[in-house]
């Protein structure tokens, strides 16, 4: 039988901030992986992962923190991608893309090569995602979970509006602002759909008039859900699902018992 997978990606943390995410994870799941793609942190950082169960795999990233400098560059170099991508283009792109927006093309080449190894995979944030339950229980649907959070696009002017309309422009916007945020930080699903997913999120990178702001892998994530219609992907509504976003979030869809974060009929919520 295949193991599950938890992955993600960090940049210089030490392992103070990644403690909340680890052990509360490895209070509800015994026998799933959890794989960090790792950049710039410490020996002592990976040995701790190690020990407490979290295994380590590198990943080249030239960025300064979350941003990268040479991301200003795209505007002079994707007209010489239109015809879409191809190894030299997908070269670059890994040169030039911020953390946020990179990870997600490590994350399909790690997927690729572990493929056989995996049934399930979340794609997840780490410093601020906690674990309440083993949410690989639930799981009966192999297709692409996303989660809505509790505002509309049009009303989250400062970011969400702002990375779609700097992406893909006015147009665009009008289109989907009306619909829920939907959170790019919390994405599970089979392996094979994952993949599919991710295969789609790097040709829709071809399509964005700028990289260059740290976060614009939620506008992507939104363009790709809301106006890409892949038959591979649901959408479960803000309140409903396992995994709750408590960021700008309406707290009478939830409450706190016995430390935890409940929903209003006492379900645990399990991220």
């Amino acid at each position: 039988m295949k193991k599950n997978l938890v992955l993600g990606a960090i940049k210089g943390y030490s392992y103070e901030m990644l403690s909340p995410f680890v052990s509360s994870f490895k209070k509800v799941s015994f026998n799933d992986d959890v794989v960090l793609l790792v950049n710039g942190i410490s020996n002592e950082t990976k040995q701790t992962l190690a020990k407490e169960g979290v295994k380590t795999s590198e990943f080249s990233y030239r960025g300064s923190g979350a941003l990268n400098s040479w991301s200003r560059f795209w505007p002079f170099l994707n007209p010489l991608f239109l015809n879409g991508y191809n190894p030299f283009s997908r070269f670059v792109l890994k040169k030039i893309l911020s953390l946020q927006i990179v990870r997600f093309l490590h994350y399909k080449d790690f997927l690729i090569a572990n493929r056989d190894k995996y049934e399930y995979v979340l794609l997840t944030d780490v410093r601020d995602v906690y674990f309440q339950s083993d949410f690989f229980q639930k799981m009966n649907d192999g297709r692409v979970q996303c989660y809505e959070e509790y505002l509309k696009i049009e009303d989250e002017k400062l970011f969400n509006s702002d990375w779609i309309l700097k992406l893909f422009g006015q147009e665009i916007l009008k289109k989907i602002e009306h619909n829920k945020i939907l959170c790019s930080g919390t994405i599970v699903g089979s392996v094979e759909n994952m993949i599919k997913f991710l295969d789609a999120f790097e040709k829709v990178l071809y399509k964005c008039k700028d990289v260059s702001v740290c976060g614009m892998d939620q506008g992507i994530f939104n363009y790709i859900i809301r106006e890409c219609y892949l038959d591979h992907v649901v959408i479960n509504k803000y309140g409903s699902g396992n995994v709750l976003t408590v960021s700008n979030s309406d707290k009478s869809v939830y409450n706190i018992k016995d430390n935890m974060v409940l929903y209003e009929n006492n379900t645990i919520i399990s991220i």
